[in-house]
């Protein structure tokens, strides 16, 4: 027997295994998917030096009322509750263009791997905000149900719903729309 049938044999008895096909097969996505870079001429990655800024800038730099809720949310939570409940979620954008979150997934698939990496933490960072306000507007409005303001605890409630719907629409990033799902999941509670 040479070696090479030998060789031929001991792999084949080897993959014949449920475990090492999979095995296999986690290597080799893994490695596909290490390997994959998108090369894409019009977006540049930011330099390190300013790591606030979005790769996904535009010419329209106007915050909009939910960045700047979010914004609020860091300073003053009781202002940015507030304020949250002024908003119309029903139209308009919800982040502004140079946010993280204003990124579609059609968008964050056309950036190179360093500019993707970049959004993809701010966009963390901002979701956690997000979900942060999402439980502060749960938690009020439990506490309004209990206390009998049942006015009050609809308004909380409607707005979460809102915003749940909102973030679950396809120009949303798909970490975006699982926490549109979570946060509805929320509010029906």
């Amino acid at each position: 027997m040479t070696g090479s049938r030998l060789c031929r044999r001991t792999l084949s008895k080897t993959l014949s295994s449920g475990f090492a096909r999979y095995f296999l097969a986690l290597v080799l996505a893994s490695l596909f998917l290490i390997g994959c870079k998108r090369h894409s001429p019009q977006v540049k990655s930011q330099p390190s030096s300013t790591p606030q800024q979005s790769p996904i800038a535009g010419s329209n730099r106007a915050v909009t009322n939910l960045s700047s809720c979010l914004l609020e949310f860091e300073r003053d939570q009781d202002a940015a509750v507030e304020k949250f409940l002024t908003l119309d979620l029903t139209q308009g954008k919800l982040f502004s263009q140079n946010a993280p979150l204003s990124c579609s997934e059609a968008d964050f698939s056309k950036l190179d791997r360093a500019a993707a990496d970049q959004l993809m933490k701010q966009a963390t960072a901002d979701l956690g905000l997000l979900k942060r306000l999402a439980r502060e507007i749960k938690n009020r409005r439990d506490e309004a149900r209990m206390s009998g303001k049942s006015e009050l605890a609809d308004r909380y409630n409607v707005k979460l719903l809102q915003m749940a719907s909102r973030l679950q629409g396809p120009e949303n990033l798909k970490l975006t729309q699982l926490v549109g799902a979570g946060i509805s999941k929320m509010a029906a509670k």
